[in-house]
């Protein structure tokens, strides 16, 4: 009894309070919680609104706003996560390793507006030229030219790297042959004859074409949903070489 009487006589100034428009301040430890309440329960519907647009239905313009905000509001962590699996996703892609009657054919077809065969031949053969001097390049240069054709073709050996650091060097060379062939206002270079000779010297090492380490057949999984270990890694750094050299000839070029 004595215990409830205090209870009631502790309780009688906030009851006080109310009656005349007074309100009691949150304290600090009681905000963080509340914010801490309130952010969990917006990344539960973000998270939610991401799987429903995964699954084709349409957002509401809440759900939206609030799959932007916790885009932005993302980690590092979480946002390496979800660039990752989203780049990984390109390498697992069906035709992202093309192949014409059983060998694998990269193809760079464009239009070169205001260009005519000559003008568009002169530039290819000053950016071949000036590839085959780029880093890691071993033994690479312009082996064939027709200059009636308008058609250069060059060899390139060079290091593809995979992992670079004090303590690990692990590269293969990469060999490949680059086409091009120019006509008016358009070019049509291709990327071909792929091999690599990967540890020569070491038992784990080996050499192939590409037909048999970087295609669908050989480095995917069965599902064809996941790379396979083995081979991952050329699949994935022969593609990023690859667009890197066709950006940088459409960048200069167009």
């Amino acid at each position: 009894m004595k215990k409830l009487l205090i209870i009631i006589f502790l309780s009688m100034p906030l009851i006080s309070m109310a009656q005349n428009g007074w309100e009691r301040v949150p304290t600090n430890e009681e905000l963080e919680e509340q914010t801490y309440n309130a952010k969990k329960a917006a990344k539960k519907a973000a998270k939610k609104a991401r799987k429903a647009a995964k699954a084709g239905k349409t957002l509401t313009a809440g759900q939206d706003s609030i799959v932007n905000l916790f885009t932005d509001e993302m980690t590092t962590a979480e946002a390496k996560k979800l660039k990752k699996k989203t780049q990984y996703k390109k390498y697992v892609q069906s035709g992202v390793v093309p192949e014409n009657d059983g060998k694998v054919i990269f193809t760079l077809d464009i239009d070169v507006p205001g260009k005519d065969a000559q003008q568009i031949y002169d530039k290819m053969y000053t950016m071949l030229d000036d590839l085959a001097k780029g880093e890691n390049q071993k033994s690479s240069g312009i082996v064939l030219i027709n200059k009636e054709k308008h058609v250069i073709a060059a060899k390139y050996s060079e290091w593809l790297v995979f992992t670079k650091n004090f303590f690990v060097l692990d590269r293969t060379e990469f060999n490949y042959t680059i086409i091009a062939t120019c006509s008016d206002n358009h070019l049509n270079m291709t990327l071909e004859r792929i091999s690599y000779n990967y540890e020569e010297n070491r038992d784990t090492g080996f050499k192939l074409p590409a037909e048999k380490v970087i295609t669908d057949e050989y480095a995917l999984n069965k599902k064809k949903t996941k790379l396979v270990p083995l081979y991952a890694k050329f699949r994935k750094k022969t593609i990023d070489r690859k667009d890197a050299i066709f950006k940088e000839i459409k960048d200069r070029l167009l």
